[in-house]
């Protein structure tokens, strides 16, 4: 299914159509704000850099750090380093 997902909107929709098939499998409801961010999460988890997906869009980004699942900073220019809300879920 991957493979066949050769495009964002293809990928887009395969995470629509699984996340669906859970959703109604495990008779969890969610709103449809719920359910777009859900989708949106998972795009950026398996198809992007998961919770640091914001900042490779931000230009005036000079340096991201790591130090642990649950602290994540970042930099604009030479400016001090901020620790950011952005978390992983797990190590």
């Amino acid at each position: 299914m991957l493979l066949a997902a050769d495009s964002d909107r293809a990928r887009r929709e395969m995470i629509r159509e699984v996340a669906e098939y859970v959703l109604v499998v495990e008779s969890l409801h969610l709103s449809r704000a719920e359910t777009l961010a859900l989708y949106d999460e998972l795009f950026a988890n398996l198809f992007r850099f998961g919770p640091l997906s914001p900042f490779f869009e931000d230009d005036t980004l000079s340096e991201i750090t790591i130090d642990g699942p649950d602290r994540v900073y970042i930099r604009h220019g030479a400016a001090d380093m901020l620790q950011t809300d952005r978390h992983f879920e797990d190590t």
